[in-house]
């Protein structure tokens, strides 16, 4: 027994939680384009969490690098709460 006001908070708060997320993945990106500007002129390349995979130290690479981290990381945070919402929903009823 849903009422309007829940339908509609519900609502409020995915899209909040979107916009949150779309600020995270600006601002990886944008920091990930200072640390390229300014490591390009210590370091040429960089690996990747210890692993033998590089990527080249420029503003665009480090900013794409940290666009695509932080998509995949919230992504799979808001799938798992997302999941844990529906289980909830499922065992109430």
């Amino acid at each position: 027994m849903n009422s309007e006001s829940d339908t509609a908070s519900r609502g409020t708060g995915r899209r909040i939680m979107l916009a949150v997320g779309a600020i995270v993945v600006v601002l990886s990106g944008a920091i990930g384009w200072l640390v390229g500007s300014n490591g390009a002129v210590a370091i040429s390349e960089a690996a990747v969490l210890g692993t033998n995979l590089t990527i080249p130290v420029t503003p665009a690479a480090v900013a794409f690098y940290g666009l695509v981290v932080s998509t995949a990381l919230l992504s799979l945070l808001f799938g798992l709460v997302e999941f844990a919402s529906r289980a909830e929903a499922n065992n109430a009823r």
